[in-house]
């Protein structure tokens, strides 16, 4: 049995399907739905190539999956390094100028904890 989760208007869902294949990689995912073995569930920022092209098809559109939180994780009692504190606001940055990426992880956002305050303080959350 694997999970769909789905969101519509607010609600979510989630889905036991029983299947005869299952993987934990998006790419081994994605090829699962290339080669014609059922229904895939994976990232937009993955599939939107291949749904372009015309070689996957959105099927339940309506019904997107809940979207994925990205979290920057570092530990509490040390400094945190200007080179992270760039590399994170820069990856926040590129998150929210995207709406491809901002709409597959919307738990990173420019706005985020570690943006605000934990960055500067050099604790993370």
């Amino acid at each position: 049995m694997i999970n769909m989760n789905f969101q519509m208007a607010g609600e979510s869902m989630n889905v036991k399907v029983t299947s005869t294949l299952a993987a934990n990689d998006g790419d081994a995912h994605l090829q699962c739905g290339l080669k014609g073995f059922g229904l895939i569930q994976v990232p937009r920022i993955l599939a939107q190539p291949h749904l372009d092209s015309g070689e996957l098809v959105e099927v339940l559109s309506e019904w997107n999956p809940a979207p994925l939180p990205i979290s920057a994780v570092f530990p509490q009692s040390r400094h945190l390094s200007p080179q992270v504190r760039a590399f994170v606001n820069w990856v926040a940055e590129i998150f929210e100028r995207c709406t491809l990426l901002r709409n597959f992880a919307s738990g990173f956002e420019a706005n985020s904890p570690v943006k605000q305050g934990n960055v500067n303080s050099g604790r993370g959350s």
